[in-house]
C-alpha cells in the first residue's frame, strides 16, 4: 500500500529533514508515525499524499509512483486516498453535506450517487442531523469529523491523517481514534501521524513507527545510539 525507498528530502545544502527514509505499510494496516515536533512527521505526510516531492529516491502509493507523476495524474491519485489536515481545511460558505460529497462531485459522480454516499457516511460518522449546518456553527470534533467523512466518502483504500486531533481535547480525541479503529476494521488501511503518545496506547490493533531527526525507525530497527528500537510498552512509552 506504501512504499518509501531511499527517501531523501532536503531544503538547503545543510537541511536535511528526511534521511533515506526505507517504509512499508501493507495493505489494512493501522500505522502510527511518532516524534517531535521538527522530527520530519510532517515533511512525511506531504510526501505521501503528494503535495511535495523527494530530493531523491521513490515513493510508491497504492500503485502509484507518486514522485513521477504530472499535475493530472496527481489529482487523480489524490482522489484515490483519503487524507485529513489538523486544521480541518472545509469551506465555510458550503454546509456539511456540501462539504462532505466534494470529492464525488470532482469525480462527476452522478447526483443520486453523491447523495447516497454522502447520506451514509455522514450517518457513520454521527452526523446525519448536522448535514445542512455550517462550519462555523461546529465543535472541534464535528468538524474533525466532516474533514474524515470528507476523506471516506469516495471509499478510498488508504486513509492519511496528520495530527487529527491536535486541536481537539482528550475526551473528543478518544471519540475520534474510536471512529479511525472501526474505519480501519473495514479494511481500510490508516496511515496517522502524531506526537500524542496517548493516543496510541489506547490503540489496540497498530504498528508504530518513530521518526527521529530525519530518520525512520521501525520494530527491530537500529539506532544511531547502538540500541533497539522498540514498539510502546505497557505505560505507552517508546523504549530506545
Amino acid at each position: 500500500m506504501v512504499k518509501l525507498s531511499h527517501v531523501y528530502k532536503t531544503y538547503s545544502p545543510d537541511i536535511h529533514v528526511l534521511k533515506n527514509v526505507e517504509l512499508n505499510i501493507k495493505p489494512g494496516e493501522f500505522v502510527f508515525v511518532v516524534g517531535p515536533s521538527g522530527a520530519g512527521k510532517t515533511t512525511l505526510f506531504r510526501l505521501i499524499t503528494g503535495f511535495d516531492t523527494p530530493t531523491s529516491g521513490s515513493i510508491e502509493i497504492n500503485g502509484f509512483a507518486v514522485n513521477t507523476l504530472n499535475k493530472t495524474q496527481i489529482a487523480k491519485f489524490r482522489q484515490s486516498i483519503g487524507v485529513v489536515f489538523q486544521d480541518f481545511k472545509l469551506l465555510n460558505d458550503r454546509n456539511v453535506f456540501e462539504n462532505v460529497s466534494l470529492p464525488l462531485r470532482i469525480q462527476g459522480k452522478h447526483k443520486f450517487e453523491i447523495i447516497e454516499h454522502t447520506d451514509q457516511i455522514l450517518k457513520k460518522v454521527g452526523l446525519s442531523k448536522k448535514a445542512k449546518e455550517y462550519p462555523v456553527y461546529l465543535s472541534g470534533g464535528e468538524k474533525q469529523r466532516v474533514a474524515i467523512a470528507r476523506a471516506l466518502v469516495h471509499q478510498p483504500k488508504l486513509l492519511i491523517a496528520d495530527e487529527p486531533t491536535g486541536n481537539l481535547d482528550w475526551k473528543l480525541s478518544d471519540e475520534i481514534m474510536n471512529l479511525f479503529s472501526e474505519i480501519n476494521n473495514r479494511g481500510t488501511t490508516v496511515f496517522i501521524a502524531t506526537h500524542d503518545q496517548n493516543l496510541i496506547k489506547n490503540t489496540v490493533k497498530k504498528k508504530i513507527i518513530n521518526i527521529e531527526a530525519g530518520q525512520v525507525f521501525q520494530s527491530g530497527d537500529k539506532h544511531p545510539c547502538g540500541q533497539y528500537f522498540k514498539p510502546l510498552n505497557e505505560a505507552g512509552l517508546n523504549i530506545l
